[in-house]
């Protein structure tokens, strides 16, 4: 099978499962060298990015990817998904998206790192680092698109984490345009759970929402403190581009935020005054007396008079 068949076989079967929608993808440029970084915090993320970015991507990705293991995972994840009593269609869908993500990944272009690599020397350390973003750069001059997440992992609670300024440091050095890329919804859909349970019904939209380019400045001299201000500044320009694509659909007020609060100070001491009617004042003539009641000793005197 042929890669374009795969990836129009690949639309049609997430399309069965869940809706994929797409904001911005003319924001990507249809060539020349770029860097596409978005959130991570779901498993599917590189592989919808892989469908609906409109180029073929590269991928600088955690060594594991090489040697299998989420192919194991994704295997052992239908076989769970069989016995578990997810229906016979789904599973289907799933064993025919197995094989052909197996076959996409052997023909991706993935360019492995070590995470927290440490070596006996901290030179050997900053020299595999270098020659990590030394061969990304050479793709990007080689015009490609590169995917990367620059929170250095997934987000198991579908939360943004901070970034790293790896990607920052790339893109400076490549001088290309960065594209902000943001995945709403995907988190939790490779969660066997919710399909078991049926809570998949919550996620079957996902939208991929593509922002503008940052173009970096100019690098500046790689031995002074201007560089490491220059990455730390871009970094946080590219998290506040992501974040802003995951907060662009307004939460819904609580009834504490829509009710005014002059209005409910005011409620309030309305149904205390309804609920709490004042009391009349109980006279006790023994220790207060009227005060038109006349003295004992003027009484008295009035008795002596009359006798």
């Amino acid at each position: 099978m042929e890669h374009h068949q795969r990836i129009f076989l690949l639309h049609g079967l997430l399309g069965s499962i869940v809706s994929v929608r797409v904001e911005g993808a003319e924001r990507i440029p249809a060539q020349g060298g770029v860097l596409l970084i978005c959130n991570h915090s779901d498993l599917i993320d590189p592989l919808l990015q892989g469908l609906y970015s409109g180029r073929d991507l590269s991928y600088l990705a955690k060594a594991e990817l090489i040697d299998g293991n989420p192919l194991r995972r994704f295997r052992r994840f239908v076989e769970r998904a069989q016995k578990s009593g997810v229906p016979a269609l789904v599973v289907g869908i799933l064993t025919e998206v197995l094989e052909l993500f197996t076959q996409m990944l052997r023909d991706a272009k993935i360019l492995p790192i070590i995470r927290a690599y440490r070596s006996g020397r901290a030179a050997s350390s900053m020299e595999y680092y270098n020659e990590v973003i030394a061969n990304v750069v050479l793709l990007l001059n080689e015009v490609d698109a590169v995917a990367m997440y620059p929170e250095g992992g997934r987000s198991f609670d579908g939360k943004l984490k901070p970034f790293r300024g790896l990607a920052a440091r790339i893109a400076i050095q490549a001088q290309v345009p960065v594209v902000p890329c943001a995945l709403v919804g995907a988190h939790g859909f490779s969660d066997l759970n919710r399909w078991v349970s049926g809570r998949r019904t919550s996620q079957r939209s996902i939208l991929y929402k593509i922002g503008e380019p940052i173009q970096p400045d100019s690098i500046v001299d790689s031995d002074s403190r201007e560089q490491k201000e220059q990455i730390k500044s871009l970094t946080q320009q590219l998290h506040g581009a992501v974040n802003e694509l995951l907060d662009q659909r307004p939460a819904r007020p609580t009834r504490a935020e829509r009710r005014p609060r002059a209005t409910k100070s005011k409620s309030k001491s309305q149904s205390k005054s309804k609920s709490k009617p004042k009391s009349k004042p109980v006279s006790n003539s023994k220790s207060e007396p009227e005060s038109n009641a006349k003295p004992a000793t003027t009484r008295r005197r009035k008795r002596k008079s009359a006798k």
